[in-house]
Order: structure tokens, then C-alpha cells, then sequence
């Protein structure tokens, strides 16, 4: 914590977390004040509403998070000093990302499962063999920077045998290794306050990690929801286009529970099942003679349905295809909103990394260790 850098890193993830805090303590009032506006009586008010609390309740569970962090990040960086390991990256697209750092005798390995969103990871994990700063008890869990100081991730020991044979075998693949121990910290050195530009090959391979990354993975959550939209969607407009036809009812009830048959619109088959008849329609009609429409849509293609006074009955696919609407829309809009935020996260990443690495900032007097 004598470091200027970490110090600073520390209260950058204070904030960050206040942030989230104030940003799902405001979704979430916003989604009451619509709810309560509107009445919540209608399914789209109510789709709104939750959309928007859920935000909210997801900022507040992400800011509430940050505060036992920061004083973790806190306790431990204040009772140890930085160590340099060298250190080789692997990610997992579904499994998260891990990191293997070599003890400073260089026989032993660490295998640390890191705790942090890609976001804020990805710009600065080594994508080919390197160095990272480390504090902390690798049997316990401990605090990883890049060297110099930067952003703060915690990282705790990777649990299973097999897991942490395979990550070791692709460090080792990398050429871990192969790498010379680095030099401790010395916390007594200015320049320690900025982080020194890494070799050239090392920035080149994590410009390339950042511009393959632009694009981003929110891609892939906007195409399932885009596809349940434009599905709903269509249902939406073929819902107009119901052919009606007659039926024979079979037998029939007081209740007005029936069995009809009919023909199919499309196959031109003759169908038979349940269907719920009109008992006060003309008393010449009961028990020969219905008329109903036929879904002609989706997986309810072919379904009868009808109308008695002003109640539908039969088949009733609004509802299921409304809530597909209402989830395909936001679940795109939320894609996009959130992917696009990432794009210039990512983008602002790499604007800042010059050609041949991450430009130091201006060396500043380091307090003592």
C-alpha cells in the first residue's frame, strides 16, 4: 500500500463499486416508479418493470460485492509486499480464466483461478509468457497487478487435480519454463510508482488479443434474442391470418365440452379432438354443426380456437408469443447496450497501448516500503 500505483488502484475499484451501487439503486427506483405509474396492468408494463428492476438488482448485487472485496484487496496489500513471478495466461471462454505463476525459487507452480469479469481482465492478463506482480498466500488466495501496479485482481487456488494438471501442462506448453526468474521488487525504487512498458513481442500479442476481442461475445446473446423476436414477430402478423372453418361436432355436453371433427386447411386430413362449443348458440345447432378458427402458426399450427361472448377458448398462444416478444426485445436491446459498452472499452484498451507496448506514465517519488 506504499505504493502510489496501488493505492490508486485501490480506490479506482472504491469507486467503481460506488458506481454500481448508485446505478442499481437508481434502475431499480425508476423500475418501481413504472410500475406503480402504470398499474402494472397490462403484460407489457409488467415485462418493463422486471426488466428494469432486475437491472437494477444485478448493479446493486455487483456494487454490494466490491465492498468486501476493496477490504480484502486492503488487508492483504497491507500486511505483505509485492513479489515478481513469471506467469503465463489461460482462458476459457466458459470456464473463466487462470493464471499459473512460477514460485520464486522456480520449481514450484501456483495454479490461481482469477476473480474478476473479462472486462477488466483482458486488458492487462499477459497473453504470452510474462510477469505479474503478486501478494498474498497462494494457498489461500492473493492480490495480482501487473508490474509497477494497475488494476487489482484477486485470485484464489484452482480446486481439482485434473483442472490444474491440464493448466499446467499448457503453461509449460507456453514455455513457462523457459522463462528467467525475475528480479524481486525493490520498494524502495521510484519506479515502482508506473508500470514499465513490456517487451515488444509481448504488447504486439496483446494488441492482436484486443483487436480479436473487439467485436466481443455479446454478439453471440444478441443473435438467440434477435432470432426469438423476429420469430414472435412474425407469429404476431400470421395471428391475422387464421383461416375459420366448420366442424362436426361429435358429441357434446351441457357444459358445452365437445368432440369435433374437421378438415385440415393444409393436408386437407380429417382431425378429431376436443373443443369447448358455444351451449347457447341456436338450438338447431347443438350437436351438429361449430364453427372455429385454426392457429396457423408455430408449434400450435393446426389447434382449434373460439370465441364464447367475449371469452376465447381452445387454443390461446397470445400470451406464450407476447412474453417470447417482450423477452426477444429487451434481451436485444440489453445485447446491444452492453455489447456496444464493451466495444469502447476495449477500443479505448487499445488506442492507449502504443506500438511497441503500454506508454509509462511520468515516474512519481515512491513512498517508503
Amino acid at each position: 500500500m506504499d505504493l502510489p500505483a496501488t493505492a490508486e488502484s485501490l480506490r479506482e475499484y472504491r469507486r467503481g463499486g460506488v458506481q454500481a451501487l448508485a446505478a442499481g439503486g437508481l434502475l431499480t427506483a425508476l423500475g418501481v416508479g413504472v410500475g406503480v405509474l402504470s398499474g402494472l396492468d397490462g403484460g407489457w408494463s409488467r415485462s418493463v418493470t422486471s426488466v428494469i428492476v432486475g437491472l437494477g438488482l444485478t448493479a446493486l448485487c455487483a456494487g454490494s460485492f466490491s465492498w468486501p472485496m476493496a477490504r480484502r484487496f486492503r488487508r492483504v496489500l497491507g500486511a505483505r509486499a509485492w513479489s515478481a513471478h513469471a506467469a503465463v495466461a489461460v482462458a476459457d471462454d466458459w470456464k473463466g480464466e487462470t493464471v499459473v505463476l512460477a514460485a520464486p525459487d522456480g520449481e514450484e507452480r501456483w495454479t490461481l483461478r482469477v476473480i474478476a469479469s473479462r472486462t477488466r481482465w483482458t486488458p492487462v492478463r499477459p497473453v504470452a509468457p510474462g510477469v505479474l506482480w503478486w501478494c498474498g498466500d497462494p494457498r489461500v488466495g492473493g492480490v495480482l497487478a501487473l508490474p509497477g501496479g494497475g488494476p487489482l485482481f484477486w485470485a484464489r487456488p484452482l480446486r481439482g487435480e485434473a483442472v490444474r494438471r491440464r493448466v499446467l501442462d499448457h503453461a509449460e506448453g507456453a514455455g513457462l519454463s523457459a522463462l528467467e526468474v525475475p528480479d524481486p521488487p525493490d520498494h524502495r525504487a521510484a519506479s515502482l510508482a508506473f508500470p514499465a512498458a513490456p517487451p515488444a513481442e509481448v504488447a504486439a500479442a496483446r494488441r492482436k488479443e484486443l483487436r480479436r476481442r473487439l467485436t466481443g461475445r455479446w454478439r453471440w446473446v444478441v443473435l438467440p434474442f434477435a432470432v426469438v423476436l423476429a420469430l414472435a414477430w412474425n407469429w404476431i402478423g400470421a395471428a391475422d391470418a387464421d383461416p375459420q372453418t366448420d366442424l362436426t361436432v361429435v358429441s357434446e355436453e351441457a357444459d358445452g365440452d365437445c368432440v369435433v371433427r374437421w378438415k385440415d386447411p393444409w393436408d386437407g386430413r380429417e382431425r378429431t379432438g376436443p373443443f369447448a362449443c358455444d351451449p347457447t348458440r341456436d338450438p338447431l345447432l347443438v350437436g351438429s354443426w361449430e364453427t372455429a378458427f385454426v392457429v396457423s402458426y408455430g408449434p400450435w399450427k393446426g389447434d382449434l380456437y373460439g370465441y364464447v361472448g367475449e371469452r376465447r377458448v381452445g387454443s390461446d398462444p397470445d400470451g406464450t408469443v407476447g412474453a417470447l416478444a417482450t423477452v426477444g426485445f429487451f434481451g436485444v436491446l440489453g445485447g446491444l447496450a452492453v455489447g456496444w459498452w464493451s466495444f469502447w472499452h476495449r477500443r479505448g484498451a487499445l488506442r492507449r497501448a502504443a506500438p511497441t507496448g503500454v506508454v509509462p506514465r511520468e515516474p512519481q517519488e515512491a513512498v517508503g516500503s
